[in-house]
């Protein structure tokens, strides 16, 4: 079974009558049935199908695009040709970055960039080390009480605070935390919802209600001026923005929230996970980057980025 693929459309030379192998519909309802995660479907297609593959989740094949030649075609050399017409996870994040195109992406672009440079960044380390401390501070009870816990749902919890940190100046506190457990709980659910948006938006509704709250007081809150204990977060900077960008209402505002939230939680989170299952794996690493340099040094952080970019390796 095959996708047809346009002439040119593809990186290479080829055939007007190119073909996209697509994964046997056989192999998606086994996974499906089984409850798998998204990331393991587009393992199967690669490890089956090669760098580009198709699967159907409906009734339009989705291309799936990893051989690194295709992908600097897509992004780097054809961004005019691949342009994200319906982003299927628009349900979730409306007009937020990840689903903008167009002028509209490149003016949403231009404001966000600047808090994620080098010095921007630096304004949130002693947010994310204020949820590394709180994550620390748990752990040190679990292991006076003997307690076993899952190391990848701590992480999406501590990667969770950094980011509500980041963006309202405040910790994660329960009632909140609890609240956006609906935001991966969306997104586990999407390649499930039906084809037809109306169908899918009430199949999440419940999910959806639930995050448009929690978004609604935050947003309200920045406009109140209520910065948190480490001072205003990134919301202020898109309420601020409304001032004199009429485009950025409440919706579009709680759009680009919970795209930071999506885009930054679960992949954070999973990168910490096999880094700790590697050092766990490999005690004399973790020795080797303590001893670089003195805590907060230039030598550690290098060391602990080093770590970081080797996981990256491992598990791209």
């Amino acid at each position: 079974m095959a996708t047809h693929a346009r002439p040119g459309s593809l990186p290479g030379p080829a055939p007007a009558d190119r073909r996209v192998p697509e994964l046997d519909p056989a192999l998606v309802e086994e996974w499906q049935g089984g409850g798998g995660e998204l990331v393991d479907l587009f393992a199967l297609a690669r490890e089956r199908l090669g760098g580009i593959a198709a699967f159907r989740l409906g009734p339009r094949p989705t291309v799936l695009v990893t051989d690194p030649a295709a992908v600097q075609h897509v992004l780097a050399h054809h961004p005019d040709r691949y342009v994200k017409r319906s982003h299927r996870a628009r349900l979730l994040i409306g007009d937020g970055l990840l689903a903008a195109t167009g002028e509209a992406w490149q003016r949403q672009r231009r404001l966000l960039q600047s808090q994620f440079t080098g010095p921007g960044m630096r304004r949130y380390e002693q947010r994310i080390a204020g949820a590394a401390r709180t994550t620390a501070a748990r752990w040190a009870s679990y292991a006076r009480t003997g307690e076993v816990f899952d190391v990848g749902a701590e992480m999406r919890r501590f990667a969770l605070d950094t980011i509500w940190r980041s963006l309202t100046g405040h910790p994660l506190d329960p009632g909140t935390e609890r609240e956006l457990a609906a935001v991966p709980a969306v997104v586990a659910a999407m390649p499930r919802l039906p084809a037809d948006g109306a169908a899918a938006e009430e199949a999440v509704a419940a999910e959806l209600a639930r995050i448009d709250d929690v978004a609604r007081r935050a947003i309200a809150a920045a406009r109140d001026g209520a910065a948190g204990p480490d001072g205003p977060g990134l919301l202020h900077v898109l309420t601020e923005a409304a001032g004199t960008r009429p485009e950025y209402t409440d919706r579009l505002i709680r759009d680009e929230l919970v795209t930071l939230l999506v885009a930054g939680h679960e992949t954070t989170a999973s990168t910490l996970t096999w880094l700790y299952l590697l050092l766990d794996r490999n005690p004399g690493a973790r020795e080797q980057a303590l001893a670089a340099g003195a805590e907060g040094s230039a030598q550690r952080r290098q060391a602990v980025q080093a770590l970081v970019q080797e996981t990256l390796r491992f598990y791209p």
